[in-house]
């Protein structure tokens, strides 16, 4: 205690000009430190009133003093040099005196008296912080990649909430959300204050990653068709969730089959994207060729032809049906007759 008022009694006097050479008593030279060394005709009276002596953070402090037999007098920790008044000022909490020190000059000699008050000040109470991940109050969370976080807080008793997502000197309101995609691991801070006292809070969201997704197989049933024809594709995906294809806009399984009729000749791209939970993608494609169909031919004379050929075939047979001919022969003719019968309906 004896070193902190010593420090403070230098600081008035070197605020007053004093120097630092010091008499006998401890007085700078010139001066007669009347605590010590009391002279009624020439020392100072000092009175000095506070409101209370303890104090919390930001509260007033009533300072009231005066003096008699004094040419002037400096209040700390305020900055006053009157001989009386009174001085408001905030309670902060690295504040332990109040200080009143009154000079009277007789001559070459200066008389000073010091009244000096001890106080307390206490910190304000720490901000009561609530602070949650997708509702979770741990200090960690687990997400699968892709997944969002959303961030909830409140605070009582605060003047102001910084976080690490705004930066230093980023006021946030005292309540709040506010949503995120971490793509790695990712520490979420909040600090809310008031005056020096400070509550903190960190939440660290880990983020699952997902093995990339692969397409495995992508075909075609029929590479090369003629226009109008209707092909199958089919695929198999590994590690993904869905799929999406350019033949449609729903959504794909991660395996399956669907079945397509290219509508223009020549080359037709089919594309398959597979995804997994995150925003990794693989891609796949197949083509499919399509000609113009072959004119058909006019097969009108090559049937009446054929026709008629079968005409001569039915009658031999049905000749030998009707006399009782060898079976064998009539299975012959109807062998030749089916034919014949075939080739008229590839020509059709």
């Amino acid at each position: 205690m004896k070193n902190i008022v010593a420090i403070v009694s230098f600081a008035l006097l070197a605020f007053a000009g004093v120097g630092t050479t010091v008499e006998a008593g401890g007085a700078p030279a010139g001066y007669q430190y009347c605590n010590v060394q009391p002279d009624a005709a020439h020392c100072p009276t000092v009175n000095l009133n506070l409101n209370k002596t303890t104090f919390t953070e930001g509260e007033d402090i009533t300072i009231s003093w005066s003096a008699t037999n004094a040419d002037r007098c400096h209040i700390y920790p305020t900055h006053s040099s009157a001989i009386s008044g009174t001085k408001v000022i905030s309670a902060k909490k690295w504040m332990r005196y109040v200080v009143a020190q009154c000079y009277n000059k007789v001559g070459n000699k200066t008389y000073y008296t010091r009244k000096l008050q001890r106080i307390n000040v206490n910190g304000q109470p720490a901000p009561v912080v609530s602070f949650t991940a997708n509702g979770n109050s741990n200090t960690q969370l687990w997400i699968d990649a892709g997944d969002s976080v959303t961030l909830r807080w409140s605070a009582r008793g605060a003047d102001k909430c910084e976080s690490s997502w705004t930066g230093p000197n980023v006021s946030l309101p005292l309540s709040g959300t506010k949503t995120f995609t971490p793509k790695s691991v990712t520490s979420y801070h909040l600090t809310c204050k008031k005056g020096t006292s400070r509550t903190q809070k960190y939440i660290t969201v880990l983020v699952k990653q997902v093995p990339a997704p692969t397409v495995t197989s992508f075909n075609v049933s029929k590479q090369f068709i003629t226009k109008g024809d209707s092909v199958t594709l089919a695929w198999s995906s590994k590690n993904a969730s869905a799929c999406t294809g350019s033949w449609t806009s729903a959504s794909l399984p991660a395996s399956g089959s669907a079945t397509v009729t290219p509508n223009n000749l020549g080359t037709t791209f089919y594309y398959l994207n597979c995804t997994n939970s995150g925003t990794v993608k693989a891609t796949a494609s197949v083509a499919v060729v399509a000609s113009a169909p072959k004119p058909k031919q006019d097969n009108s004379v090559k049937i009446r032809s054929l026709q008629n050929t079968k005409a001569a075939y039915e009658r031999v047979r049905d000749f030998w049906k009707n006399h009782s001919g060898p079976q064998s022969f009539i299975d012959m003719y109807q062998k030749k007759i089916d034919e014949i019968q075939a080739q008229i309906d590839a020509l059709m």
